[in-house]
């Protein structure tokens, strides 16, 4: 049964044969199979994603198209699209540094205009996550009438939910405190 395959963890191959009343095959379909796709993040706030070739159609694949997550949404246009035979793709996420680090992807083929009925099917992938490091830069100092006004840490693809900056006089006395990743404390 379908349910218990991992698409994500292996290429599968199915085909399809019709039976008549007598159980004698009438019909039958080419062998088909699924897009396995893989992605890495790498220190330099990118994804790298991998997969393999969608093989089988009247029009052969013209391409594929690639989509990302933003925080759990996908949008209805691709990130990217690439020509077939292309099996690699890179994503720079250093600009999305205001959402949480957790990226999905998934990858749709893309049939190509020579299927003589004139269809234009699409097959898509497994869902692959990719997670990006948070990075915190937290000053050591700054001066309230100087150059550097406002103590505030700085970083990227951080939980906004899980954010909480809290100040401290040298007596343990709370001073100041803000879960907004934009507000810093002024001294």
């Amino acid at each position: 049964m379908d349910q218990y395959l991992d698409a994500a963890e292996r290429v599968y191959y199915f085909k399809v044969q019709v039976l008549d009343t007598c159980m004698n095959p009438i019909m039958k379909t080419d062998t088909s199979n699924t897009i396995r796709l893989s992605a890495v993040a790498s220190g330099n706030l990118t994804a790298t994603l991998n997969w393999t070739n969608y093989n089988v159609w009247l029009g052969g694949v013209s391409g594929y198209n690639i989509y990302r997550s933003l925080d759990g949404y996908f949008s209805s246009a691709p990130t990217a699209t690439v020509a077939f035979g292309t099996n690699t793709y890179v994503d720079d996420v250093s600009a999305l540094y205001d959402y949480s680090g957790k990226f999905t992807y998934y990858v749709e083929a893309v049939e190509g205009p020579g299927n003589p009925y004139g269809l234009a099917k699409t097959s898509a992938s497994n869902y692959a996550d990719v997670y990006v490091d948070a990075g915190l830069f937290v000053p050591n100092a700054f001066v309230p009438k100087g150059h550097n006004k406002i103590f505030l840490p700085v970083g990227n693809f951080i939980e906004k939910e899980d954010y909480k900056l809290s100040i401290f006089d040298r007596w343990g006395a709370k001073v100041f405190e803000s879960t907004d990743l934009d507000q810093g404390w002024d001294g």
